[in-house]
């Protein structure tokens, strides 16, 4: 599997340490591209690349939910197609983390981190522990 990792480095949570870690935890599954973005609209121009791949399977966004946004943006730059764009992951590194807390991931990078590990091993999307209303 191929993967790109897109670290947004303004995230408020997540220090060069943490980063470090989780890129070296991905990319002992999977190879991995880490790109840390640089301005305003580089995640979504790295979804779009991604998305114009014929070879990135996954994409990962380490960051807030800006950092989300600007990523799926840049996936679905052609319009839906499940089939025809990467997976995306979500690590939480912002402040307050909505996307990756609706679909239940833990708010710990390193934890949210092995979730994507333990459902790429089980190839399955995360499981979470909450009911649906």
């Amino acid at each position: 599997m191929r993967a790109l990792l897109v670290v947004n480095p303004a995230a408020t949570t997540t220090s060069a340490r943490t980063r470090d870690v989780l890129i070296h935890a991905l990319a002992s599954e999977m190879k991995l591209e880490a790109v840390t973005t640089e301005y305003r609209g580089h995640a979504r121009d790295l979804g779009r690349r991604a998305a114009d791949s014929d070879d990135i399977d996954l994409v990962v966004a380490l960051g807030g939910d800006g950092t989300v946004n600007e990523v799926v943006n840049g996936l679905l730059h052609r319009g839906p197609d499940p089939d025809g764009v990467p997976k995306l992951a979500v690590v939480p590194g912002g402040s307050t983390n909505v996307f990756a807390r609706a679909l239940g991931l833990p708010n710990d990078a390193v934890e949210a981190t092995g979730a994507i590990l333990d459902a790429l091993e089980n190839r399955s999307e995360p499981q979470t522990d909450r009911a649906l209303a």
